[in-house]
């Protein structure tokens, strides 16, 4: 088996050693208590070989359980999210129906208010920065 070396150069702590690759991945080195664990330079070295082999079974196994670990999260949030959604819409929807004709005209009047303030504001400061630009040129 291809973990021989490993199994006959960690010995008793083999396990303990895999287990830390499996969890930590790269960062094993940083592991505290290392020094307590390696015992060895050809421990050392060989946890170093480890951690730097992208193809080694523990580091593939550490990296697949971090992209499962980032799917589901991934997963989790576009689930919360479209759930999120769909109840906001159907809290407007539903508030919507409950307003009388002269509370919608209100609102929309309200709002088409606001919409025309604010361009206007916004179309007025570019044109007073662009004066100040042009300005500077003459």
């Amino acid at each position: 088996m291809a973990l021989e070396k490993e199994k006959k150069v960690f010995g008793k702590r083999y396990e303990l050693i895999e287990a830390i690759v499996v969890m930590s991945g790269p960062t094993a080195m940083d592991t505290p208590m290392l020094d307590q664990i390696i015992t060895t330079k050809q421990q050392l070295k060989l946890l170093s070989n480890i951690v730097s082999d992208q193809k080694h079974p523990w580091i593939r196994e550490y990296n697949s359980r971090i992209s499962s670990i980032d799917n589901d999260i991934r997963l989790s949030w576009e689930k919360k999210f479209k759930r999120k959604k769909a109840l906001t819409k159907v809290i407007r929807a539903s508030l919507w129906k409950k307003m009388t004709t002269a509370q919608k005209v209100k609102y929309i009047a309200k709002k088409t208010i606001f919409l025309i303030v604010f361009y206007t504001f916004t179309i007025g400061l570019m044109i007073v920065l662009l004066g100040f630009g042009l300005s500077g040129l003459f």
